[in-house]
């Protein structure tokens, strides 16, 4: 996407086309105004004036969407039930809800209670991510930022974008300004940050409920964002951490040991197969105390007519190549296991006591072979 100027006559112009278009009673998608700006009309200045405009308009936005809802459903699924090989998978969500009474009680009462509501929002990983509009999402390797739009408009979240190179910020920061423009963004809700992912922190924005802690030792982790040496680095607020296909598998690692230790969730754009030509693969280190939980792929090859074409990636496709990994913080399932076990006795949550009343069993064993933890902090 052309990074010019848009003080042109003639950009100007075709950005009339498109206020007025949007103006228009013609039905209108924000994500029909995306693909406008993106790519319909950066190739109509490319084809007007070739020599003026010599960058291609960007060629991945086919299958950006499908890639944004595929890793939306990362979050909005519990954890607990996307493995279907581990010794704790659910087959569904109702057969998690009949077998753990609690669970099927604090859904039923939480639009009655802000403290259930609070409790369902801090267990994604068994109620699946409600309410993401109320996260807060950081993007490293921000590049052109695409991703962070589509996912503002199918959620409202705030997110941080955050890269080392200048240019890739400024051209973020300059599409950012169009995207206000013309509504597809609520003005400050993303925010650009010129700096390496290495010397920031990402903690998460919202407090535990009960006595959960952020992280199970009894003294910080070596790697705890909290410790001396990382005094001076500036705090990201993260709910949910993003990273790019394009980082090394050396500042991935870093970033998920050290700087994102005590993020909840991290989503980590990864590659299979042929896509590996065009970036690094990582892997998750052995004792890490991430868990990787689940992944969306893009098919790279039709198998029997099943696949959509348009979905379909290849080393030469216009289609996004990534597939996406969610990797679980296991840091604290100790002290949330405890809490939900103990649950009943803390006052706010008294009003659960009578809707499991008669209950053979509270908790399937299932939910307690998911809380064991990978490693110690």
């Amino acid at each position: 996407v052309s990074t010019q100027s848009t003080g042109s006559s003639g950009i100007n112009a075709e950005y009339g086309n498109i206020a007025e278009k949007w103006k228009s009673p013609d039905p209108v998608t924000l994500i029909d105004l995306l693909e406008t700006i993106v790519v319909f009309l950066p190739r109509s200045l490319k084809q007007n004036d070739p020599e003026k405009y010599p960058e291609l308009p960007f060629p991945y936005f086919i299958n950006y969407i499908e890639l944004v809802k595929g890793e939306l459903l990362l979050l909005s699924t519990p954890a607990i039930l996307q493995n279907s090989a581990s010794k704790y998978h659910f087959t569904s969500f109702s057969d998690l809800m009949n077998n753990n009474p609690i669970l099927r009680a604090a859904l039923k009462l939480s639009s009655e209670s802000a403290e259930v509501q609070r409790l369902i929002s801090c267990f994604p990983e068994l109620f699946g991510h409600r309410n993401m509009g109320d996260k807060i999402f950081t993007f490293v390797g921000a590049g052109f930022p695409i991703t962070s739009v589509i996912l503002h408009i199918e959620t409202g979240a705030s997110i941080n974008l955050i890269d080392y190179d200048k240019d890739v910020v400024e051209t973020a920061v300059k599409f950012l300004e169009l995207t206000d423009k013309f509504g597809l963004t609520r003005p400050g809700s993303i925010k650009v940050i010129l700096a390496d992912a290495r010397d920031l922190i990402y903690l998460p924005s919202s407090k535990l409920p009960g006595e959960i802690k952020e992280h199970d030792g009894s003294n910080c982790s070596p790697h705890c964002p909290m410790n001396p040496e990382m005094n001076g680095k500036l705090i990201v607020p993260t709910d949910i951490l993003d990273l790019a296909s394009a980082l090394s598998a050396e500042t991935t690692s870093q970033v998920i040991k050290v700087n994102g230790s005590l993020v909840p969730i991290i989503r980590k754009r990864n590659v299979r197969g042929i896509s590996e030509l065009l970036y690094e693969r990582y892997d998750l280190a052995e004792g890490s105390n991430f868990r990787l939980s689940g992944e969306v792929t893009p098919p790279q090859r039709v198998v029997s007519g099943a696949t959509p074409a348009h979905l379909v990636t290849g080393i030469n496709s216009t289609c996004n190549v990534n597939s996406c990994q969610l990797l679980l913080n296991t840091c604290n399932f100790t002290s949330k296991l405890d809490f939900l076990e103990n649950i009943l006795d803390y006052p706010e949550y008294k009003m659960l006591i009578e809707e499991v009343e008669g209950s053979v069993s509270l908790w399937d064993n299932r939910v307690k072979e998911f809380y064991k933890k990978n490693s110690f902090c």
